[in-house]
Protein backbone atom coordinates (compact mmCIF):
# COMPACT_ATOMS: atom_id res chain seq x y z
CA UNK A 1 0.00 0.00 0.00
CA UNK A 2 1.37 3.39 -0.68
CA UNK A 3 1.38 6.28 1.51
CA UNK A 4 0.82 10.28 0.42
CA UNK A 5 4.69 10.36 -0.63
CA UNK A 6 4.18 7.66 -3.04
CA UNK A 7 6.27 4.88 -0.82
CA UNK A 8 5.65 1.38 0.52
CA UNK A 9 4.71 1.36 4.83
CA UNK A 10 8.00 -0.95 4.14
CA UNK A 11 10.00 1.82 2.45
CA UNK A 12 8.60 4.80 4.93
CA UNK A 13 9.82 2.12 7.65
CA UNK A 14 13.30 1.72 6.20
CA UNK A 15 13.18 5.58 5.61
CA UNK A 16 12.23 6.24 9.45
CA UNK A 17 14.60 3.40 10.23
CA UNK A 18 17.77 5.35 8.88
CA UNK A 19 16.32 9.09 10.05
CA UNK A 20 17.13 7.54 13.34
CA UNK A 21 20.74 6.66 12.88
CA UNK A 22 21.58 10.41 11.70
CA UNK A 23 22.97 12.25 14.95
CA UNK A 24 20.58 14.82 16.56
CA UNK A 25 21.77 17.89 15.10
CA UNK A 26 21.27 15.96 11.16
CA UNK A 27 18.10 14.95 12.30
CA UNK A 28 17.11 18.30 14.00
CA UNK A 29 18.46 20.48 10.99
CA UNK A 30 16.30 18.35 8.20
CA UNK A 31 13.04 18.98 10.66
CA UNK A 32 13.62 22.39 10.56
CA UNK A 33 14.51 22.61 6.91
CA UNK A 34 11.86 20.58 5.32
CA UNK A 35 9.03 19.40 8.18
CA UNK A 36 8.98 23.08 9.72
CA UNK A 37 9.66 24.73 6.27
CA UNK A 38 12.35 27.16 7.67
CA UNK A 39 14.77 28.82 5.47
CA UNK A 40 18.41 27.88 5.59
CA UNK A 41 18.86 31.83 7.02
CA UNK A 42 16.25 30.62 9.78
CA UNK A 43 18.05 27.86 10.60
CA UNK A 44 21.63 29.25 11.32
CA UNK A 45 20.15 31.88 13.00
CA UNK A 46 18.43 30.02 15.32
CA UNK A 47 21.82 27.19 15.90
CA UNK A 48 24.36 29.93 15.69
CA UNK A 49 25.40 28.21 12.39
CA UNK A 50 26.15 30.16 9.32
CA UNK A 51 24.44 30.07 6.37
CA UNK A 52 27.12 27.65 4.72
CA UNK A 53 27.75 25.38 7.60
CA UNK A 54 23.64 24.49 7.81
CA UNK A 55 23.76 24.21 3.56
CA UNK A 56 26.62 21.71 4.17
CA UNK A 57 24.68 20.08 6.86
CA UNK A 58 21.78 19.36 5.27
CA UNK A 59 23.94 18.30 2.00
CA UNK A 60 26.04 16.02 3.46
CA UNK A 61 23.28 14.21 5.46
CA UNK A 62 20.93 14.37 2.14
CA UNK A 63 23.95 12.09 0.45
CA UNK A 64 24.64 10.07 3.59
CA UNK A 65 20.63 9.18 3.93
CA UNK A 66 20.39 8.55 0.09
CA UNK A 67 23.30 6.20 0.01
CA UNK A 68 21.53 3.89 2.78
CA UNK A 69 18.73 3.94 1.07
CA UNK A 70 20.38 2.81 -2.20
CA UNK A 71 21.99 0.42 -1.05
CA UNK A 72 19.13 -0.89 0.50
CA UNK A 73 17.11 -4.12 -0.99
CA UNK A 74 13.83 -2.43 -0.16
CA UNK A 75 14.50 0.77 -2.47
CA UNK A 76 17.54 -1.15 -4.46
CA UNK A 77 15.13 -1.63 -7.48
CA UNK A 78 13.18 1.82 -7.51
CA UNK A 79 14.95 4.34 -10.08
CA UNK A 80 16.82 7.41 -8.92
CA UNK A 81 14.21 9.66 -9.17
CA UNK A 82 11.89 7.30 -7.12
CA UNK A 83 14.33 6.51 -4.60
CA UNK A 84 14.94 10.31 -3.74
CA UNK A 85 11.57 11.55 -4.00
CA UNK A 86 10.57 11.72 -0.42
CA UNK A 87 10.40 16.20 0.01
CA UNK A 88 13.81 16.39 1.71
CA UNK A 89 15.63 17.98 -1.26
CA UNK A 90 17.76 20.89 -0.07
CA UNK A 91 15.87 24.62 -1.34
CA UNK A 92 18.82 25.12 -4.06
CA UNK A 93 18.11 21.71 -5.91
CA UNK A 94 15.34 22.11 -8.78
CA UNK A 95 12.31 20.11 -8.75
Amino acid sequence: MKTENNCTEVEKEKLMMNLTSLTSLERMVLDMRFWENMLIEEIAQDLGLSWNQVDALIECTLNKLHSKLRLDPVFKNRGHAQATNYNIKPAHVAA
